[in-house]
């Protein structure tokens, strides 16, 4: 299974965004949304549950689609999700769609 991760601070999440996110679904099975923080911007929505709310209603229905919120960096992220260095991270990355 292909699994894709797209990161952005989506705020707010544009057109732009929304077609690129359409495109990368023709190119991978699962796609995570990855909602992060960059302490350098000023955002017009709070950080963490509202934006997650706003991109997951753009995407509501989509079972290929599944939005995380991540106040990190992304390599962080993906030693937390992806990384399967033992039989616990693996069942994990099992539940994690």
């Amino acid at each position: 299974m292909k699994v894709g991760v797209y990161a952005g601070s989506f705020d707010p999440i544009s057109k732009g965004h929304q077609d690129i996110i359409e495109r990368a679904l023709k190119l991978v099975d699962k796609l995570v949304i990855l909602v992060m923080n960059n302490p350098r911007k000023t955002y017009w929505f709070t950080f963490g549950r509202k934006k997650k709310i706003m991109v997951e209603r753009i995407f509501e229905g989509r079972e290929n689609v599944k939005v995380e919120v991540h106040d990190g960096l992304l390599v962080d992220f993906y030693a937390e999700k992806f990384l399967f260095n033992d039989y616990k991270r693996h069942k994990r990355w099992k539940r994690f769609f």
